[in-house]
């Protein structure tokens, strides 16, 4: 009979089918909660699930059949994975987990104790001396995900905590004054941070930054050493192009191959989703020469507090801060290795859980 190890790898498996880049990150946390057992954590995940489901059957588009085909196939892999949990020995199932765990050695009975009490000779005891206090050992650190309001602004609110509660003291005037001309280093409170951010971010894209991005890959092209020949690095820099041209590209491909735009409108907001549907995309940016109203459109949208960050804008506040020896991590699970500095470098650290942004934070650093 299969043990209950066994039964949770072949569930854990089934969730490497998850296809859509939102959906399997999710799928990898749902994994995590499995072999943690952390059944309060499945439950929310659940009841997002379902509603999230429930969407985007109503909306019946090609794109929203697929996450609901995702959803499905998690819900299901947690269905099983419950059966599977109420039909096993609790007692296996804890062994199973903790096999590795050795047995404490048997104390002695207690007359074994007494006789050999009785055998010693007897003497006088001398009084102990009093041992001194021993001091308290300082805290460990520990890295702690924090929680933010959702409101569409959880990116530019997680991005304000980890700079604001930065180990090495707080850095949401420094941020702040990457996108706010004028400002200098002085701390902000969150709403002025979020605003300018925000803000400043879409000035940007409306006023070219992705050119600024692309010029800055197509100079680590150059730089890179590791290619065998001249053509090679020659093909690379052909083929790197600007947001801009990688969406008209691949919006005007064969169906089969838009996957570059597909995925841009699936990690979007619905407003952009809507804004830049594909139909529309292909009537409004038909030519080269109409990336600058693309840009405008983009940028217009994302300047809108009640959007929620997407791969559009976090790319940019990632450009940006990186200019400054600051390097923004958004979606990592925690971290290994959490240093607040290195090589010159601040870093700051995001975690992604769904569509949703939380900040990691060290505390008793």
């Amino acid at each position: 009979m299969a043990s209950f190890a066994d039964k949770e790898s072949k569930l854990l498996s089934k969730l490497s089918n998850v296809q859509t880049a939102a959906y399997k990150k999710i799928a990898e946390e749902v994994a995590n909660d499995i072999l943690l057992g952390d059944f309060k954590s499945l439950t929310a995940t659940r009841k997002k699930l379902e509603k999230a489901r429930v969407t985007a059957k109503q909306k019946n588009t090609p794109l929203n059949q697929q996450k609901a085909s995702n959803i499905d196939l998690i819900l299901r892999v947690m269905d099983d994975r419950a059966s599977s949990s109420r039909n096993e020995d609790p007692q296996k199932r804890q062994s199973s987990r903790h096999s590795s765990v050795k047995a404490s050695p048997p104390k002695p009975s207690p007359k074994k104790r007494t006789a050999r009490k009785k055998a010693s000779p007897k003497a006088k005891a001398e009084p102990k001396a009093k041992a001194e206090p021993k001091a308290k050992a300082p805290p460990k650190p520990s890295v702690r995900a924090v929680n933010v309001r959702g409101d569409g602004n959880c990116f530019y609110r997680a991005l304000f905590g980890a700079a604001k509660n930065h180990p090495t003291g707080d850095l949401s005037g420094r941020v702040y004054k990457l996108f706010h001309k004028g400002a200098n280093n002085s701390p902000v409170d969150e709403e002025t941070f979020i605003s300018g951010v925000r803000t400043g971010t879409a000035n940007m894209i409306e006023h070219g930054i992705y050119d600024d991005i692309n010029d800055a890959a197509k100079a680590s092209i150059r730089a890179n050493t590791s290619y065998a020949t001249s053509a090679g690095r020659r093909h690379a820099l052909s083929t790197q192009l600007t947001f801009f041209e990688d969406m008209r590209q691949s919006a005007f491909a064969p169906a089969d191959s838009r996957i570059v735009f597909e995925n841009w409108m699936e990690e979007s907001s619905d407003e952009i989703q809507e804004a830049f549907a594909l139909k529309t995309f292909k009537q409004k940016y038909k030519k080269p020469s109409h990336d600058k109203k693309f840009y405008k459109d983009l940028a217009a949208v994302i300047r809108d507090p009640g959007v929620y960050a997407s791969q559009s804008d976090v790319d940019v506040v990632k450009f940006v801060l990186a200019r400054a020896d600051m390097i923004v991590h958004p979606d990592t699970e925690k971290p290994r290795e959490f240093y607040p500095t290195k090589a010159g470098q601040t870093h700051l650290w995001l975690k992604k859980v769904g569509d949703h942004y939380q900040y990691w934070r060290l505390y008793n650093y």
